[in-house]
């Protein structure tokens, strides 16, 4: 958390969540068929309990985690306000079940929310090192707002950076496909 602002207010952005029913957009930008397929094409053709990580996942998750799960995969959701939950010692748990394990993460307007530029760098990091436990497969999706560039604050305790999708390219191996930051080895999984 940092301050911003003159008056040193402490923002947080927690009540950015907004998406109590409907879908964020990224979920309907997978092949959730084609990441099976490849799931499984990477367990020798078995189907282990698979998991997909919402990075970020806000107030209402259990919308999402009805269409994950009708996909196949099992869901967890992690945010820092609404569900702190020990994410890595729960994949860890569930793959122990069946030698299943981390499929894909997922980061829906996370980056764009947060006050200062080190802690998007920082959460983008951890993204992509998650990703990368999972063959790469990761998914990136930030609210550009004017795409002005400039950061503001929009309404009590809420930031937004204002800035296109091409400012959140942190690595070499990074694209972008249909709107979403996505490793350049998976944008085949993206309708």
């Amino acid at each position: 958390m940092t301050t911003l602002g003159t008056d040193a207010q402490v923002i947080t952005s927690k009540n950015t969540s907004i998406n109590s029913s409907k879908l964020p957009a990224v979920y309907n930008k997978i092949d959730w068929d084609a990441l099976m397929i490849d799931w499984m094409v990477q367990n020798g053709g078995e189907n282990p309990i698979g998991i997909i990580l919402d990075y970020g996942c806000g107030r209402y998750t259990q919308h999402i985690q009805d269409f994950v799960n009708s996909k196949g995969f099992y869901y967890i959701g992690f945010d820092p306000y609404w569900n702190k939950i020990d994410f890595m010692n729960e994949i860890d748990q569930i793959s122990k079940i069946n030698g299943g394990g981390l499929v894909a993460v997922i980061c829906s307007n996370v980056l764009n929310v947060i006050p200062w530029w080190t802690g998007v760098k920082r959460v983008s990091s951890l993204v992509h090192y998650l990703g990368y436990q999972a063959h790469n497969r990761y998914f990136i999706t930030v609210y550009e707002g004017n795409k002005s560039g400039i950061g503001q604050e929009t309404k009590k305790d809420c930031w937004q950076w204002n800035k296109t999708l091409d400012h959140y390219l942190f690595t070499s191996q990074d694209d972008i496909k249909k709107g979403v930051i996505t490793n350049i080895n998976v944008k085949n999984l993206l309708k």
